[in-house]
């Protein structure tokens, strides 16, 4: 009677193992659900956050995304079926052999981070930035939310840049006390010269000073095909980036029916005693007659050319 119990458990065991084992290779091979990782706020700002190496979203990196990574490179799963972005472990834009040799060295501890970390360097304190009007820029910073630490930031100029979404990536997987890197990216909105600047403190920590500054300039010029739409007797501005080691500058023409007249113009320099910086030049309009009119820019010693329609009501 015992010989006959020891042979059907080995035949129980054994039949849960093949069950176990076509379970897991289902799982597998499977299309995997991805978690939300990227949401839209009520202010309308994208954000999103990326552990690199996970593959199945589990908020782990492990075998199974190993095993992800391979059916990807051979083509047995779809990429849409696991978070492909984190799969680009070495920022290249594409996910490839190179990364999965990178996700052995992770799963062997050869390496506890990935190189894309190259990717996404911080900004510097006191950096200047040229956006064009319309177009975005970016700014990145490390957090580290278990210190209780979160960046904030200010702009000179609420009307002057506004939040598109911010991202939040981390490099270093499986680790207490992690930190990430923050990107924010903003639209600059207004031609003329701003400033952001952050600050790194504890929220609950009202009266003390930030543990860090980190202060951008940001001097936004305009673009060809602007449009600007202004009420008569209103003021707008058009800024444009001159200096430069060829000495970039501007001369503009006027309609001859004059429908704007010149206010003011403004060089705004960030290192005025350097004879090659850059700077930019700032011109402040009163629209005088109603109607569609252009405002045409020309630089030297290019001939670039810059036109604005400006529309007065």
């Amino acid at each position: 009677m015992e010989k006959n119990y020891t042979w059907k458990s080995k035949r129980v065991m054994k039949c849960i193992s093949v069950f176990m084992s076509v379970v897991i290779f289902s799982f597998l091979i499977a299309p995997v659900k991805v978690s939300a990782e990227t949401s839209i706020t009520d202010d309308g700002v994208v954000r999103s956050y990326t552990l690199f190496g996970d593959l199945n979203s589990d908020n782990n990196v492990d075998s199974l995304d190993y095993a992800k990574m391979k059916m990807i490179l051979l083509g047995t799963t779809s990429q849409h079926t696991v978070n492909i972005k984190a799969a680009d472990l070495n920022g290249d834009g594409d996910v490839n052999s190179l990364d999965l040799a990178i996700m052995g060295k992770f799963m062997t501890g050869e390496i506890r981070t990935f190189p894309v970390e190259t990717k996404y360097p911080s900004t510097g304190d006191n950096s200047t930035m040229y956006p064009f009007l319309n177009d975005n820029f970016q700014i990145a910073l490390e957090e580290n939310g278990s210190t209780g630490y979160q960046w904030d930031y200010v702009i000179s100029d609420v009307a002057a840049a506004t939040l598109v979404s911010e991202d939040s990536y981390c490099f270093t997987p499986n680790a207490v006390g992690t930190p990430v890197q923050k990107v924010w990216t903003f639209k600059a909105l207004m031609p003329g010269k701003y400033t952001i600047e952050f600050t790194y403190t504890q929220p609950w920590e009202t009266d003390a000073e930030p543990l860090k500054t980190v202060k951008c300039d940001l001097y936004v010029s305009t673009v060809n095909g602007t449009v600007i739409n202004v009420n008569q007797g209103d003021t707008f501005k058009i800024a444009m980036i001159g200096g430069g080691i060829a000495g970039y500058s501007w001369k503009y023409t006027i309609p001859e029916e004059m429908p704007f007249t010149l206010l003011s113009k403004e060089i705004l320099d960030e290192h005025p005693n350097s004879a090659d910086s850059m700077y930019l030049i700032v011109w402040t309009f009163t629209a005088v007659k109603p109607g569609s009119h252009n405002l045409v820019f020309i630089g030297t010693p290019f001939s670039q050319k810059v036109e604005c329609q400006i529309n007065v009501v």
